[in-house]
Parts: structure tokens; C-alpha cells; sequence
């Protein structure tokens, strides 16, 4: 129910194995453009039938003042797709603002797409999104109540490091970093061919390794390598291989030391989620060992 009116953006992992083979990973998209997705409530306007609808169905009784404005700008026969917003508030308060039984005229439209009525029905509007959005500029221009997302290329920056640059911005104004592609159609539901994307923010760093351990549990070893940033000691077992943990078991206290290997002093290369108030790593992965990187040049503090 909830993909019923929208295209939903995926990760790109979400995407079809085809799109995933082609592409290998989201920074190689150059033929999408990049958009910031507002933390705020997903709405769409039928200018035909005068009504705002949440991504449900539910019925907004809060936004009639977005309802002419889109009657006004757009004309009878238009579905118009936005994310309702209100600057320097709190995504609770705009989510209570927009359900309230009465106008909120304070909230606004950031409007992504909008596709005739008769192809809404259809569940299909062929035309490419380089011209949808390029007709919803055109008839927004002069709105005071409606907007179109901050757009990015991809030569503004990887696409995940701009993602990582929104999600911590200081403002908390944005939910993520959104990619389309301008040759794509309009469908509702989930995106699996690259239509809509939504892009993981990471961030990769080259860390020293001051400490390891494995250990066998129930059905296959776990383990971790700590390493440092900014003085700030983190663990990071996500992505390590069974032949790893086992180089590292050989090395614990009371275990047979043949084959035994320690990667303390090396430098591993770690994608995060950026860093926690604390100054840890957030959800730290494991992606590779940088045998040609001087570990002083790494430490991080």
C-alpha cells in the first residue's frame, strides 16, 4: 500500500541485478542527478479532484493553501508530487502539523515530479524526468508556496560524500540524498532499475590497526580489528572473512600459533557512516588492508 502512488526510492543495493552488474556501485552514476531529500511528510495533489493524499492514501485536511497553489500553477489534470516542509522545524512537528484537521499554512511544497492525471491512472508516464521536472520549474517559478529540491551533478562530489554531507549538516534539514535518472520513466512503486535512488552516505578512511581478536562462537568465528581516530579507539568486525578471523584466532592465548598472522600496525582501509558524538566510527565495515600506506601517515590524531 505504501508504493501505491509514489516511485519509491531503493538503495542501490535494492536494485536489479543487471543495474547492479552494469553500474558496480552508486559513484559510478554520471547520468543521474542528485537531489536532497527535506525531512519532511510525502504528499501528493490531484488538481482534478482538489484533494492532497499522503503516500496511503490518507486524506490532508492541513495543506488546501498548497491545493490552490497547485490548481493555480499547474491546471485541471495534473498529480503533483511533493514533500511538505516548513524550514527550521523538527520532522515531528511538521508530521503533526501535516495531520492536523485544520490548515497549516506555514507548511510548504517541495515538489520532486508531477505526471498528468491520465497517466497517474495508467501507472505509467513515458516522458523522461529531465523534462518533468524541467515543466515543474517552468510552472512553480513564481509560486511563493512551492519549490524544487537543491540539485546536485555528479561532478559537484561522489554522490555518497554528498550524501554524508547533508545527513550531517547542522541544520538537520535534509533525510537523505536522493538520485535520479533524467531518462527515466514515471511508475509508482519501488525503483529496482536505477529510476530512484536513495544513496547511502558513507565515509572511508585509512585507519591504523592497533589491536585484534577472534574468538569461535557457536557456528563460525567472530572477531574484530580495533583501530584509531583522532585518538578514539573503534571496533570493526563487519567485513572481515572467515580466513582473517582464523590468521587472527592462531594468535590468541592458548591456541596453536601455525598459521597465525597479526595486521596490528597495518593500515585498513574502513567505510563508516561517518563519526558518532563520541568520535566513533559509525557502522564501521572492513574493506581492505593498505600495504602500500605508511601507517604514520594515518593515525588520525
Amino acid at each position: 500500500m505504501a508504493y501505491e502512488y509514489n516511485q519509491a526510492p531503493k538503495e542501490f543495493d535494492a536494485q536489479s541485478a543487471a543495474f547492479k552488474k552494469k553500474h558496480g556501485n552508486v559513484d559510478n552514476l554520471t547520468d543521474h542527478i542528485g537531489q536532497i531529500k527535506y525531512d519532511g511528510v510525502f504528499c501528493f495533489i490531484n488538481t482534478d479532484t482538489m484533494e492532497a493524499r499522503s503516500r496511503t492514501g490518507e486524506v490532508y485536511q492541513s495543506v488546501s493553501h498548497l491545493i490552490a497553489e497547485c490548481g493555480q500553477c499547474f491546471g485541471p489534470g495534473w498529480v503533483v508530487f511533493m514533500e511538505l516542509y516548513k524550514f527550521h522545524t523538527p520532522h515531528k512537528a511538521i508530521n503533526g502539523a501535516a495531520r492536523r484537521q485544520k490548515p497549516q499554512p506555514d507548511l510548504m511544497g517541495i515538489v520532486f515530479d508531477a505526471v498528468p492525471v491520465h497517466r497517474f491512472n495508467a501507472k505509467l508516464d513515458p516522458t523522461p524526468y529531465r523534462q518533468r521536472l524541467t515543466d515543474v520549474t517552468t510552472r512553480i517559478f513564481h509560486s511563493e508556496k512551492l519549490a524544487t529540491p537543491i540539485a546536485y551533478r555528479r561532478s559537484d562530489g561522489k554522490w555518497t560524500d554528498l550524501a554524508l554531507k547533508f545527513k550531517t549538516h547542522p541544520t538537520h534539514a535534509c533525510d537523505g540524498f536522493i538520485l535520479r535518472d533524467l531518462d527515466a520513466e514515471w511508475t509508482p512503486g519501488a525503483a529496482k532499475n536505477g529510476e530512484v535512488i536513495k544513496v547511502k552516505p558513507s565515509l572511508t578512511l585509512d585507519l591504523e590497526v592497533v589491536a585484534q581478536h577472534a574468538e569461535q562462537r557457536a557456528t563460525k568465528l567472530g572477531g574484530y580489528l580495533t583501530v584509531t581516530y583522532n585518538g578514539v579507539l573503534s571496533d570493526v568486525g563487519s567485513g572481515l572473512t572467515q580466513a582473517m578471523l582464523n590468521t587472527i584466532l592462531a594468535t590468541m592465548d592458548g591456541e596453536w600459533p601455525f598459521g597465525s598472522r597479526t595486521y596490528v600496525g597495518t593500515i585498513a582501509e574502513i567505510e563508516c557512516l561517518g563519526i558518532t558524538p563520541d568520535g566513533k566510527l559509525r557502522e564501521p565495515r572492513f574493506k581492505s588492508f593498505r600495504f602500500d600506506t605508511a601507517a604514520e601517515e594515518h593515525k588520525g590524531d
